[in-house]
């Protein structure tokens, strides 16, 4: 996962947070496929 890519999620999770606009499941099925994938990448 790229710096740009964490930077836009946080200013996301932000913005959401701050206009309580965040969801009851925030986390996609598409998220967790690219954060996994990510740990993977990182552990190898």
């Amino acid at each position: 996962m790229t710096v740009s890519t964490v930077n836009k999620l946080v200013a996301d999770g932000t913005r959401m947070i701050l206009e309580d606009n965040l969801s009851d499941t925030p986390y996609s099925d598409e998220m967790m496929s690219t954060a996994q994938t990510s740990r993977n990448i990182q552990a190898a």
